[in-house]
């Protein structure tokens, strides 16, 4: 699995990503269709030769903590990823965005297109914290 690189103009931090699946697999060879077994026995040979049949890339998740967000900022994600599949973000400020605004018109959240995580504050909030669970292939 390639590592999960981040860029884009809000200020984020990678605190965790995992691959949601069992155990670890490959696409090496094994044994090569070499005959390592006792005996010259081809029926209990290894046949598996083309190095395809290993590894087929599951879903992954990634916890992405943000400080200092504002409207329309970006988070972009790569590494090797193909596409985003969803994203939860939580706010996670001393002082969260309902209680420091006397209106609390205000809305919070994130919209995501090819690898590009957006996020939205409006009210006029620009230093924002929290975090972001996505998950993605």
């Amino acid at each position: 699995m390639e590592a999960l690189t981040l860029s884009g103009t809000m200020t984020t931090t990678l605190a965790a990503a995992f691959e949601l699946r069992a155990g670890t697999q490959d696409s090496e060879t094994w044994l090569g269709g070499g005959s390592t077994y006792p005996g010259t026995l081809t029926g209990f040979e290894p046949r598996q030769t083309d190095g395809t049949n290993g590894y087929v890339s599951g879903p992954k998740m990634a916890i992405i903590n943000f400080t200092g967000g504002a409207d329309n900022e970006t988070c972009i994600l790569g590494g090797g990823i193909e596409s985003i599949l969803g994203v939860f973000i939580n706010e996670n400020d001393a002082a969260p965005l309902a209680e420091t605004h006397a209106s609390n018109n205000h809305t919070f959240n994130t919209s995501f297109a090819a690898l590009t995580i957006t996020l939205n504050v409006q009210g006029g909030e620009t230093d924002v914290a929290g975090q972001m669970l996505v998950l993605y292939l």
